[in-house]
């Protein structure tokens, strides 16, 4: 009888177990690396993509930022980039940024609307860039940045 018990309980458990892995909703719980970006005399938080998953899954899902906050898309190599609205939830700023200096700026690029996944919204600089930056929509310009703006990581 005991043993009988036992025996349901874990199989309970199981279950539970296994209902949760199926169905639950589970992050991957990773350290981000994080850093001060200094544009003229604004200073923003950003949370640096570095990696390909980085890259492609970028802000996609999340429902908002803070107003000095980003995410800082790293490379090391200058070349015409372009990025998608996928999964995003609200609009952004994207500033393309090349030797240390704002080279282009999208102004407050659309969330996808109904219906959409944001794959068909694509952002595209004519200038090469080795950084871009997404923030807030409107940020740009409540902050006064403009082309040509010097851009320092800070502590590197």
């Amino acid at each position: 009888m005991r043993g009988t018990k036992l025996f349901i309980l874990l199989l309970f458990i199981v279950i539970i177990i296994a209902g949760v892995i199926r169905f639950g909703k589970f992050e991957r719980i990773v350290p981000v690396e994080m850093g001060r970006l200094r544009i003229g005399e604004n200073v923003v938080a950003v949370e640096m993509a570095k990696t390909p998953e980085e890259w492609s899954q970028g802000l996609s899902g999340r429902e908002s930022l803070l107003e000095e906050e980003g995410m800082l898309f790293v490379s090391d190599e200058s070349v015409r980039r372009t990025f998608w609205m996928k999964g995003m939830r609200f609009p952004l700023d994207m500033l393309f940024i090349n030797q240390g200096k704002v080279v282009d700026i999208a102004h407050k690029v659309p969330a996808p609307g109904e219906g959409e996944d944001g794959t068909e919204t694509r952002v595209s600089t004519w200038l090469p860039a080795t950084w871009v930056l997404e923030v807030n929509s409107g940020w740009a310009e409540r902050h006064g940045v403009k082309l040509g703006d010097p851009v320092v990581l800070e502590g590197e």
